[in-house]
């Protein structure tokens, strides 16, 4: 088993924030600083490569979440199926199937979990809820879509879920939305409106994949969501009811595209549909992922330049203690929880795992 070393950061209070959502809130700030001192994670299950024995195989894993017992729901994107697995990696059941009948789904993009339902979000269609112990469906949810081409679903305990709507790269400029949505609303509530950015685009405002590193991220913990662009470490912090309580950043200069690395990006998308109006930007994003636990804290995919590396950053919403953690690889943070850590493996070859560390604090 591998084991991760972690490091503790400062604590923080709110920078000053333009106002959005429902309303205009100014506060004042100190910026956070870099993490610095050590902790220790271990990575206690594995699963999902080709050779273990009675554990399932992933084509592409598109998300994870856990629920109160420690059982574990993955999407394969490339399967189109939604698997839920025991704490020993073992396989339970499926949820659902690939289909066009009732209770089927044609593609899959996320899963979540409340006391009794399975929520299975289809892209532009809607939300699949099946009985969380038996797996049976019971109904689907249409939901609103305000121009975009991705959901990105987030549930709160004892709350309602929240959807960023991302409409990054549309020709139209569509802002990108987040949404507060319950299950069974007719209307969807937009709490935050944010500028459409692009990393690439070309002269029919298509987008290469490299778009999906930029563009707005959101993260939900204790009741409070945590909103921003990924070209800087700032968070808009937000009621689930979509009012303004200010912002947090942690310090952080992104790195720039080097001119190898400009002329690579050139050189790949010369003679493409994305050639003639090509832009690669002055710097990198500044992360990739963002999610939150339920003690306050947000863990973010922090870029330093190092491909072979994946940083982990914890920076702790409540001004407490927070970490860091480097990780061999390409590592992909979907859910925390219970002293856990949960997220996705892409080894040299591209085949992928899921990876469960325990977080000793």
């Amino acid at each position: 088993m591998r084991t991760l070393i972690l490091g503790v950061v400062a604590a923080f209070s709110l920078l000053l924030v333009a106002g959005c959502g429902k309303g205009d809130v100014e506060s004042s700030a100190k910026i956070i600083p870099a993490p610095a001192e050590s902790i220790r994670l271990t990575e206690d299950l594995r699963f999902g490569a080709v050779d273990s024995p009675g554990s399932p195989f992933f084509k592409r894993i598109g998300h994870i979440t856990v629920d109160d017992e420690g059982q574990i729901y993955v999407t394969d994107r490339g399967s189109i199926a939604v698997i839920v697995v025991a704490q020993d990696g073992k396989v339970i059941r499926n949820i659902g199937r690939q289909g066009q009948g009732p209770g089927e789904y044609r593609y899959v993009s996320s899963v979540d979990v409340d006391a009794d339902s399975v929520l299975v979000w289809v892209p532009f269609g809607g939300v699949l809820v099946y009985d969380r112990e038996t797996g049976a469906y019971r109904n689907q949810y249409a939901l609103p879509i305000l121009g975009g081409y991705s959901l990105a679903p987030i549930t709160l305990k004892d709350g309602p879920i929240l959807i960023a709507n991302s409409s990054s790269g549309r020709p139209d400029g569509s802002p990108n939305h987040v949404l507060r949505f319950a299950i069974g609303d007719s209307v969807a509530h937009t709490i935050l409106s944010l500028p459409s950015q692009q990393l690439l685009h070309g002269s029919n405002g298509s987008i290469t994949f490299v778009s999906y590193l930029k563009g707005p991220r959101c993260a939900a913990t204790n009741k409070l969501v945590y909103c921003g662009f990924n070209d800087d470490l700032r968070f808009t912090k937000l009621s689930t009811q979509g009012d303004s309580l200010g912002s947090i950043e942690v310090e952080f200069e992104p790195r720039s595209v080097s001119v190898s690395e400009k002329a690579a990006f050139e050189d790949k998308y010369a003679g493409t549909e994305f050639a003639p109006n090509l832009e690669v930007p002055a710097k990198w994003p500044a992360y990739d992922r963002v999610i939150g636990d339920d003690n306050g804290n947000l863990w973010i995919t922090v870029d330093l330049g190092n491909d072979d590396i994946t940083t982990l950053w914890v920076i702790n919403t409540d001004g407490g203690v927070s970490k860091k953690a480097e990780l061999d690889g390409i590592f992909r943070p979907h859910f925390v929880g219970s002293g856990k850590l949960y997220g996705i493996d892409t080894d040299t070859d591209g085949d992928e795992t899921v990876v469960r560390y325990s977080i000793a604090m």
